[in-house]
């Protein structure tokens, strides 16, 4: 996975990308709302969880796995929908096990 996609995913399941949330938390005034859809305030875990395009991506990709859908409504963040990511004996689990490791090394860094 290129560098630029694991810090990418580092900062995001940290919380820290550039959304309309963090940067209004940094002293810019700016109107909250998603741009995307309009009827919630932009962060991560809307923009990547609960945004109404979103939602209409990931049912897409969740055809073959629909618990992956499901729990998109049961979590507030990118880091508490991968640890609960639906697992079953035999799977492949390769990019979970990497976005997973991404965010503990990176953590581990940041200490």
């Amino acid at each position: 996975m290129p560098i630029k996609v694991q810090v990418f995913f580092w900062a995001a399941i940290l919380g820290r990308t550039l959304t309309l949330d963090n940067l209004i938390h940094r002293g810019q005034i700016l109107d909250p709302l998603c741009p995307v859809c309009g009827l919630v305030n932009e962060s991560i875990g809307h923009l990547f969880l609960h945004c109404s395009i979103s939602l209409q991506v990931w049912k897409g990709l969740s055809v073959e796995i629909p618990d992956i859908f499901i729990n998109l409504f049961t979590v507030g963040s990118l880091r508490e929908w991968l640890v609960a990511w639906p697992i079953k004996k035999g799977e492949e689990i390769t990019e979970r096990v990497a976005f997973v490791a991404i965010y503990g090394d990176m953590d581990d860094m940041e200490e």
